[in-house]
């Protein structure tokens, strides 16, 4: 995000160099007294459209928000449609910094017999959450009769 915001202020930068040239070089030849204050409104609007983009950006990182790139609802979906989940709650997605997205949530189970069987529902979902690429998961699982406290 650091590398994003200041490439743009690098190119503004420049981009404002050259408009002030193209505009001194004219104002040379030619007197227009309007060119000057309105090339200085369009850079302004220019680079407050941007700030404004990138803060909305920042912003969803520091309230840890849901990257735009992920849907909760389908990745709670599909972890239902696993054999003996029975229900999915408290799930968290939110990013670090821009890239690496972080997971978590609560699995309710149902007729889980042995350790076997809770294995094989573990590297179901595993498989599940591996085409999001997330750089940490934290998948909480619940018993029959067990109880978070969250729910």
């Amino acid at each position: 995000m650091n590398e994003k915001v200041v490439s743009w202020h690098l190119l503004e930068d420049v981009l404002g160099w050259a408009a002030v040239l193209v505009v001194a070089i004219i104002l040379k030849f030619k007197q227009t007294p309007y060119l000057d204050p309105a090339l200085s409104l369009f850079i302004t609007a220019y680079i407050l459209f941007n700030v404004v983009k990138r803060l909305k950006e920042t912003l969803v990182i520091f309230l840890q928000g849901v990257p735009d790139d992920i849907s909760i609802d389908k990745i709670e979906i599909a972890l239902i449609a696993i054999e003996n989940v029975d229900s999915i709650h408290h799930t968290h997605i939110w990013s670090q910094e821009g890239e690496s997205h972080v997971f978590s949530t609560h699995l309710k189970l149902k007729n889980i017999q042995n350790l076997n069987e809770l294995l094989k529902l573990k590297k179901a979902v595993k498989e599940s959450l591996k085409e999001y690429h997330f750089d940490h998961c934290t998948v909480e699982t619940e018993l029959d009769k067990e109880s978070c406290g969250i729910e």
